[in-house]
């Protein structure tokens, strides 16, 4: 939990760099982009991360793949009832044995973010069938 929220600081905080310059420079008479970042997560799992970016940064957009049918569900639930699903694409697919052609209809992505489970190499003996899967 404490890696999410660290995350979500980390690309806020780097977003907000992104921003700040370029808003000096602009014209003030020109009015803001309407669009921010496009935001692709790997391994959305609940969504937390995604969501919490989304609350963050409302300006910006994006795109949430999970391998698992279950967690593209629950990210798909949060979303609703977060009010996001209009910022957020979410697919169902496996990253690590398909190909990527179903996000070139999305576009360019600014920024890839991930938080995948792991398990110390040493503990994965002990783990139950369910979990090791």
């Amino acid at each position: 939990m404490e890696e999410n929220k660290e995350l979500v600081s980390l690309v806020v905080d780097n977003e907000y760099r992104k921003i700040l310059p370029s808003a000096c420079l602009k014209n003030i008479q020109q009015p803001p982009d309407p669009f921010g970042p496009v935001i692709l997560e790997i391994g959305c799992g609940s969504g937390a991360i995604v969501l919490s970016l989304l609350r963050k940064l409302p300006q910006s957009r994006a795109i949430a793949i999970d391998k698992l049918e279950a967690a593209v569900k629950l990210t798909k639930e949060n979303a609703e009832r977060l009010q996001l699903q209009k910022q957020l694409k979410i697919i169902h697919h496996d990253v690590s044995s398909s190909s990527w052609k179903c996000l070139l209809p999305w576009g360019l992505v600014d920024t890839i973010i991930s938080n995948p489970p792991y398990i110390f190499h040493e503990d994965m003996s002990h783990l139950a069938a369910e979990i090791l899967r």
